[in-house]
């Protein structure tokens, strides 16, 4: 009877493995079946985690995987507008004027707000022409920043790094640096620099969108519902608003 029960147990241990076995074959063979997409973004660019975060979520749900290359910031539109990799992660609108293989999916994922910051509490910002009296740091690629100055004739020094950007205002070489308020405020936190502060609101808030390469035009119906169903949901802006809470930048 012992050695009846014994081997019944046995039986039941080895159909309870062979049925984990099963299922994790079946998971695998489905995750195989993911084509993976591979995206570019900057390097030094925290904003664009929450991009990666809402495309990662979004086009699983049009069944694919996607994987993201940070490279330096105007190398990363060089390389996705030339078709080595499958697009942009997310960058404002317009950029296709001057990469023109990159095509926009026309629903926002994420939100692109730029400031100034100063050591200097004496500077208080209100809008572009404000800054016109002061010397200026601004980070390499940052389009929404080097065009809106450009546009109104304001001379800005650019560096590669918001940590470098950063670097110059602690050493005040600048009076101000513009940067992405999530970029900045993660340098700023990482760095333990606390005498570095906004100086002003909001110079510019844009949407960004996320950047196909031509070949993949196919993809942008797919792709554009399955981001439509996340904004009608809300699910883009709690996506955003948790990664701001989490990491302590609102």
């Amino acid at each position: 009877m012992y050695q009846a029960r014994a081997e019944q147990r046995c039986l039941n241990t080895l159909q309870w493995h062979l049925a984990v076995f099963f299922v994790l074959l079946a998971f695998c063979r489905a995750a195989s079946a993911y084509e993976t997409l591979t995206f570019s973004t900057a390097a030094d660019a925290p904003i664009q985690e929450i991009s990666e975060q809402v495309l990662r979520e979004a086009y699983q749900n049009i069944g694919f995987m996607i994987h993201v290359e940070r490279l330096p910031n105007p190398r990363s539109m060089l390389t996705s507008n030339s078709g080595q990799l499958d697009g942009e992660l997310s960058r404002v609108a317009g950029i296709e004027v001057e990469f023109e293989n990159l095509v926009a999916v026309p629903v926002p994922v994420n939100i692109n707000e730029a400031y100034a910051f100063s050591k200097r509490k004496d500077i208080k910002t209100s809008d572009w022409e404000s800054l016109r009296p002061y010397r200026l740091a601004c980070v390499l690629g940052v389009q929404v920043i080097k065009l809106s100055l450009l546009e109104r004739g304001i001379p800005c020094d650019y560096v590669a790094t918001h940590q470098q950007t950063l670097k110059m205002l602690q050493l005040e070489r600048v009076d101000i640096a513009l940067m992405p308020r999530v970029n900045a405020l993660s340098a700023l936190k990482s760095a333990n620099i606390t005498d570095i502060e906004i100086a002003g609101g909001p110079l510019i808030t844009l949407n960004l969108y996320h950047y196909l390469h031509k070949k993949n035009a196919k993809i942008i119906p797919h792709i554009s519902a399955a981001l439509k169903k996340m904004e009608a949901s809300g699910r883009i802006r709690e996506i955003r608003q948790n990664y701001l809470e989490v990491n302590q930048l609102k």
